[in-house]
């Protein structure tokens, strides 16, 4: 867990966070890829990002992906996992070269179960203290339903 509140990490550690808990999200959603698509990809994620009720949490994140500026590489953020040691830790990465699109990658999965509530409720407080696993599962969701 980074810290007690969201506002006291660092952008690059936002990032992490949001990352780790989109995967999350997605797992919960029975997806582990998202399509290899980029621009399509960062357009539908920056809208369901507007939508989630949980943006403010994370107010370093929601200034590059929800802000004016166009030169953020949504992408990059939503991936970013697994590129150091300082995040939080999650028994899942992501794959960005994995053919079809960047896929999340289960380590060990005796670790891990995302059908199992104790095991997401367990991670998603490793991803933040301040945002609830059902909000992680809310923005996959919406991701999903946005880019079908």
């Amino acid at each position: 867990m980074y810290g007690a509140t969201m506002g006291t990490l660092t952008k690059q550690q936002q990032y992490r966070t949001v990352s780790a808990g989109f995967a999350l999200g997605l797992l919960m959603n029975g997806y582990n890829q998202i399509p290899n698509d980029k621009v399509k990809v960062e357009l539908i994620f920056v809208s369901a990002w507007r939508q989630w009720s949980h943006r403010q949490e994370l107010p370093a994140a929601d200034k590059s992906i929800a802000g004016t500026r166009k030169d953020w590489d949504i992408l990059r953020i939503i991936t970013d996992l697994d590129k150091d040691k300082k995040q939080p830790y999650v028994p899942f990465q992501w794959d960005e070269h994995a053919p079809g699109g960047p896929r999340i990658e289960i380590r060990n999965a005796t670790d891990f179960d995302p059908s199992n509530q104790n095991d997401t409720e367990f991670y998603a407080k490793n991803i933040s203290d301040q945002i609830p696993v059902s909000a992680w599962k809310e923005l996959a969701k919406n991701f999903l339903e946005k880019y079908e």
